[in-house]
Parts: structure tokens; C-alpha cells; sequence
């Protein structure tokens, strides 16, 4: 069973944790000197692929368990699981399971092969891919300190009846748990699961405008004899409440609400709470939904990365050829899938089949088709000139690629063709490919030396610091914008790609001022401090893919820095009227971007306390 190579990319997507938190991280709990994650697959290459998403904080703390997409057909949990995959932590730690029930999400069923919340307290089977994955998710459990298990319910959940979309057994807008307390031997005391759903539901309402769409806490009281929900004790949160004796709540949004957006706008509300509850502070997720789009597939020939096929484009093959789609490509990272229509399943990518006969390859995002390509035998290969390339039938050169990494992450570009990439970011051009390419060809990053004292324009190897080490001359028109990579064989030029390079810019900053809630400040934005305030910076968010060579610069109305002590400073009173500090977010010794920060006075804070 061949592994698909999918590629991972780290947003820049800062999170800090409060100081206080409801557990204690485990004993064997080791200390974290760095935030990190980890990326398992399990069965991968089937339908029932199953992704694990391990981020850890830099520090110890509480385990956060977030499951999406246990029910194929509610896309509001699946896709809000999906904000939480690349985030980084200061302290504690997530599990991300995006999609639990990959093989339902392909078809947007509820379960396919039965109703995987219903399968925690059976006898699972070997033999069961269905009965395995919940083993897997079982362990998780074991591993974690909270459950938040993600779907969309029907209607809108009330303690009383209404009317039959407003009652006690819809589940739509509720936060669910299975007891009103429960003790917890695990941590020797007693669990107030309602008391803290209730103040997560506050928190949650205070930022929805519509009271039809409020949240409210509905007990389902499943240890209870005479529960009116006996069914639920075959739960995952009913299994990690029971077993493991951790919190464990069913977050439902309601598929009544007017869009997906919205789902999982109200979704990433309540996640954000918990966390928040729990001890973890983290950047908002954004929460756009952007229709799946796809642009081409990187396809191994007889084993070697070698083609690439645009949507609705063909590639031809030699008759007999073994081909496998290697990679997609498209404005989603994750979840994207080949159907090669008549072999396997839903889910084909890195399946390897021998060509014989046309094959059509439809691509999902999830469920939804989003594109589509052929793969054709050619009864032999036809004729062509060293050096040429042949193109697919949307007129693009499907078998020639760059091969290049930015900050470690390697990217396939087509030959022509251009990738964004921000001042600062780390790039090696690692290769180019095409069938019948001529021996002794260069790879030139055309305004880039790689060694002085030998400069052979062969730029292959070298890592390339694009804030430092790029000569504007050099550039395409001179300005610094568009650099080129060009393919030679001597004086020839076969071919090239463009590196646009974009200058660092700031979005947001993130900050508390006392124990307050954070606070998102916008570039430019200001805001008022009062003697004694003390500012933590929590975070940021700019257009650079991580957060090297970030740092934060604050500076007085003189532009004197003041000292930053881990990030956090205590205001002092404004000297005069118009005092303020600027607090400048650099990366290396560019600056991405700033916000103001304004000192009342002393005269207005004697005023005030008259």
C-alpha cells in the first residue's frame, strides 16, 4: 500500500496559554523546549485514511482532544477541526482529528458502514477498517485530558418544548455533556461539567447577535438509569468521561443555520472558549470556507516524480506505463483526493495502476468534486527534439517541473509558471525534471551567487535567504519583485520559473492588558494604556509562512526601545499629553508592520480620580 506523499505547510499562526489551568499536566508529561507537531497517517491510500494532528506547546499543560467529521455529513465540525491543524502553542498541547470518518465525508454521508459514535462501548473487529479507526480514536482519548467532539445537529436544542424544530431532542446549538458533575479518581476531584459548559455558553452568546442562534447546555444524563438519552452511552464522550474520568462535551452547531460559514464560525466560538477555559490561549482561526479549487496533479511515472496535468487537461503515456498520482495540487493542502474512475475507491492517491486504457481521474475536496483529468496510452512515444517539452491538452508543459523547498517544504512549480514567496523566507532550489532532457544542463537563479569563486550559474544545493542574498540588478525589470530560475544548456535557455517575492506585512496583533480578554489590534490601530496596565503580546499574524526570525520591537515616543520580559511590559504615565509607545512586529530586520499604543496622562488620571 503505497503512502501519498502529501505535503504539510506550517502557517504562521502564533498561540500563547493562560497561566492557569483545570489540570495539571501529566507526571510523565516531558518538558518541551520547543512548539512542535507531528503528522500520523493511519490506513493510508483507503478510504478510511485517517489523519492525526500531535501539536505540542513549548511548555507542559493540558491535552486537548478536537474530532471532527465523525458524522461524513456535517461539515461544520470537519471543517473547524481543520483551523486548529497549524497552529503553534506556548503551552499544552492538541490532537487533531480532522475527519474521523474519512470514508462517509467522500460520500457526505452520516456512516456508511454504521454510525461511528455508536461504536465506543462494542467489541471492535480486527477485520473492520469502521471498528479500527474507532480503536484508534479510543487510544487518543486515553492520551488526553479534554474532549471536544464536533458535529452539526438538527434544529435547535431547548430544555423545553417549543415547537418540533425547538425541543428538548433536537441537538442543533448545544454544547453537550453526559453528567452534571462527575468524580474524576484520575484527578481526585469532582468534574463540573455543567458549571463550566454553562460559562463557555455565556462567553459563546456574548458574541452571537441573533438569540435564535444562541448555544445553551443540554445534560443528557447518559449514567443516569433513566436517562431520556440511553443511546448515548455508546459515545466517544460517554467512553472518555466513564473509562478515562476526562471532561468530554459534544459541541452540535445546527445544520438549520443559513451557511457552512457559519457553522463553523459558531464552531470555532466554542472551541475557543474551551480552550480558553481549559488554560489555552490561542490566535483566532480565521474562519473563511473557500470553495475548493484544483489545479493540477503531480503524477509518478514507472516510480520517478515526472508529470504534471493541469484541470481538465490529459497526459499521454507509453502503453504499459505504471502511473500513480503522487500529488495534488490546489488552494487546499489537505483532504483533497483522486478517483481514478473503475480502480479502488474514492480515495486512489498513490495508488499505482498500469495504463492500458484511458483513464479518467475525477478530484474531491471531501466530498465535492472540484476537478477533473484524464491519463491516456500512447501506443508509442512520440518524436521530439533534445530539449523540447511535451505538452498536455491544455497547452501546458505537464512533464516539466522545478522541484524547490521554502523553509523546508518542498514544492513542485511547472516550468513557467511563478510561486509567492516573503521577504526573509529560506529557498533551495532543489532540481528540475523532464522526460529527454539534455546532459549537462544548469539550474541558474538568475540575481543569486552560490559560490563567488566559482560562479558556473549552477545554483542547485544552495540555501537562498531572500531578504539578504538576492542583487536587485538582477531582478526581472530591475525593481525586486520577480526573480527568474532559468534551465540552460550552454547558452540556451530551455526553460524558467518566477519567484515573486512579497514584502512582509502585518495583519494583526494579538494582546491581553491585565487579565482581560485578548485583544485583536490591527495594523496601525491604537489603543489606550494606563499607568500600572500590563501588556502581554500573545501573538501575530502577517503574510510570512512561519515565525522565523520573528520578534518584537517596542519603542517609546523618542524611539528609545524599552526592554520586552518575555514579552510583557508594565505601562508607565504619559509625561505629557501625546505620549505614546509603538510596539513593531520585525522579522529579521524588516518591520512586518505596527500598532500604537497611547499613555493617559498624569493630569488625566488625577482628573479621573476626582
Amino acid at each position: 500500500m503505497n503512502l501519498f506523499r502529501a505535503r504539510r505547510r506550517a502557517l504562521l499562526l502564533p498561540a500563547m496559554l493562560l497561566c492557569g489551568t483545570l489540570f495539571a499536566a501529566p507526571a510523565s508529561a516531558a518538558e518541551h523546549c520547543t512548539s512542535a507537531r507531528e503528522h500520523e497517517i493511519h490506513f493510508a491510500g483507503t478510504d478510511h485514511e485517517l489523519h492525526v494532528y500531535r501539536i505540542n506547546g513549548r511548555e507542559p499543560g493540558a491535552t486537548v482532544l478536537i474530532i471532527g467529521g465523525i458524522h461524513g455529513n456535517e461539515p461544520g465540525g470537519y471543517l473547524a477541526s481543520d483551523k486548529y491543524v497549524d497552529l503553534t502553542l506556548e503551552r499544552g498541547n492538541l490532537i487533531v482529528v480532522p475527519r474521523a470518518n474519512l470514508n462517509s465525508v467522500l460520500t457526505d454521508d452520516r456512516g456508511r458502514g454504521g454510525d461511528y459514535n455508536r461504536k465506543f462501548n462494542t467489541v471492535l473487529r480486527e477485520d473492520s477498517f469502521d471498528d479500527q479507526v474507532v480503536a484508534v480514536l479510543k487510544k487518543l482519548i486515553s492520551e488526553s485530558d479534554l474532549l471536544l467532539n464536533l458535529h452539526d445537529g438538527s434544529g435547535f436544542y431547548r430544555d423545553a418544548y417549543i415547537d418540533k424544530m425547538h425541543n428538548p431532542y433536537r441537538f442543533g446549538q448545544s454544547v453537550i455533556a453526559d453528567s452534571e458533575s462527575y468524580y474524576s479518581g484520575r484527578y481526585r476531584r469532582e468534574l463540573q461539567l455543567g458549571e463550566i459548559a454553562r460559562r463557555v455558553v455565556d462567553q459563546v452568546n456574548g458574541q452571537i447577535d441573533d438569540q435564535e442562534y444562541h448555544f445553551h447546555f443540554s445534560n443528557h444524563d447518559s449514567i443516569s438509569p433513566d436517562t431520556r438519552y440511553p443511546e448515548m452511552r455508546k459515545t466517544a464522550t460517554y467512553f472518555a468521561l466513564t473509562e478515562h474520568e476526562i471532561p468530554a462535551y459534544g459541541i452540535e452547531t445546527s445544520k438549520s443555520l443559513p451557511s457552512t460559514e457559519m457553522k463553523l464560525a459558531h464552531q470555532v466560538l466554542v472551541i475557543n472558549a474551551f480552550l480558553d477555559e481549559f488554560g489555552v490561549v490561542i490566535d483566532v482561526p480565521d474562519r473563511v470556507v473557500e470553495a475548493p479549487r484544483f489545479d493540477y496533479a503531480v503524477l509518478a511515472l514507472n516510480g520517478e516524480e515526472a508529470l504534471v496535468v493541469r484541470d481538465g487537461g490529459s497526459v499521454e503515456v507509453e502503453t504499459g506505463s505504471r502511473v500513480s498520482v503522487d500529488r495534488l495540487v490546489g488552494n487546499y493542502e489537505r483532504y483533497m483526493f483522486a478517483d481514478l474512475q473503475g480502480y479502488g475507491g474514492f480515495n486512489d492517491n498513490g495508488r499505482e495502476v498500469t495504463v492500458s486504457e484511458p483513464i479518467s481521474v475525477v478530484v474531491r475536496k471531501d466530498s465535492r468534486i472540484c476537478g477533473n483529468f484524464k491519463i491516456l496510452p500512447a501506443a508509442a512515444p512520440k518524436p521530439a527534439e533534445a530539449g523540447t517539452l511535451p505538452l498536455d491538452s491544455a497547452g501546458a508543459a505537464s512533464s516539466a517541473n522545478f522541484i524547490v523547498e521554502v523553509n523546508g517544504i518542498r514544492q513542485l512549480v511547472p516550468a513557467e509558471g511563478e510561486i509567492k514567496v516573503v521577504m526573509g523566507d529560506k529557498l533551495v532550489v532543489r532540481d528540475y525534471i523532464a522526460p529527454k532532457l539534455p546532459q549537462g544542463i544548469n539550474v541558474n537563479f538568475l540575481g543569486f551567487v552560490g559560490n563567488p569563486d566559482d560562479n558556473r550559474g549552477e545554483d542547485r544545493g544552495y540555501l537562498v535567504d531572500t531578504a539578504n542574498d538576492l542583487l536587485v540588478d538582477w531582478s526581472v525589470g530591475g525593481r525586486g519583485e520577480r526573480y527568474a530560475i532559468a534551465v540552460k544548456n550552454g547558452r540556451r535557455e530551455l526553460t524558467r520559473m518566477t519567484i515573486h517575492l512579497l514584502k512582509p506585512k502585518l495583519d494583526y496583533v494579538v494582546v491581553r492588558r491585565n487579565e482581560e480578554h485578548p485583544q485583536v489590534l490591527q495594523t496601525g490601530e491604537a489603543w489606550q494604556l494606563s499607568r500600572g496596565d500590563r501588556l502581554t503580546i500573545l501573538g501575530s499574524h502577517s503574510n510570512a509562512p512561519d515565525d522565523y526570525g520573528l520578534r518584537y520591537l517596542l519603542l517609546d515616543s523618542t524611539g528609545v526601545q524599552i526592554e520586552l520580559k518575555e514579552n510583557s511590559f508594565v505601562a508607565p504615565v504619559a509625561r505629557r499629553r501625546g505620549d505614546r509607545l509603538t510596539l513593531a512586529v520585525m522579522r529579521g530586520s524588516v518591520t512586518m508592520g505596527s500598532v500604537r499604543l497611547l499613555l493617559t496622562s498624569a493630569a488625566a488620571e488625577a482628573q479621573t480620580s476626582r
